[in-house]
C-alpha cells in the first residue's frame, strides 16, 4: 500500500473513533434520570425491529399455504426482544424462528 493509502487509512480510522467515542465521553458527564435510562434501553431492540422491517419489506419468504414465514419470524423476535431487551436474544430467537418455520411450513 502506498503512503496515501496509509494516511487515508489512519484519517479514517480517527474520524470513526472521534465520532463513536466522543459521544460516549461527552454524555458521560450527564446524570441521566431512570426514566430516560429505561428509554435508552429500548433502542437495541429498536434498531432489530427497523432492520428486520427492512427485510421484510425487500425480501419476503412465504410458505407454501401462503403464511408469511419472514412477519412470523419477525414477531417472535420482536417478542422475545421487548422482553429480554438484549440484541443477542432478539437476533438468534429470530434466526431460529425463521429457520424452524421454513422447515415446518416451507
Amino acid at each position: 500500500m502506498s503512503q496515501s493509502g496509509y494516511i487515508a487509512l489512519a484519517l479514517c480510522s480517527l474520524v470513526t473513533l472521534l465520532l463513536r467515542v466522543l459521544p460516549i465521553l461527552l454524555m458521560s458527564r450527564i446524570r441521566l434520570g431512570k426514566t430516560a435510562r429505561d428509554w435508552l434501553g429500548f433502542i437495541p431492540c429498536s434498531i432489530m425491529a427497523a432492520l428486520v422491517a427492512a427485510e421484510l419489506i425487500l425480501k419476503p419468504e412465504w410458505s407454501a399455504s401462503g403464511l408469511s414465514i419472514s412477519a412470523l419470524a419477525a414477531a417472535v423476535a420482536t417478542l422475545c426482544g421487548l422482553v429480554s431487551r438484549s440484541l443477542f436474544v432478539t437476533v438468534l430467537a429470530g434466526v431460529i424462528a425463521f429457520m424452524g418455520l421454513q422447515y415446518w411450513l416451507g
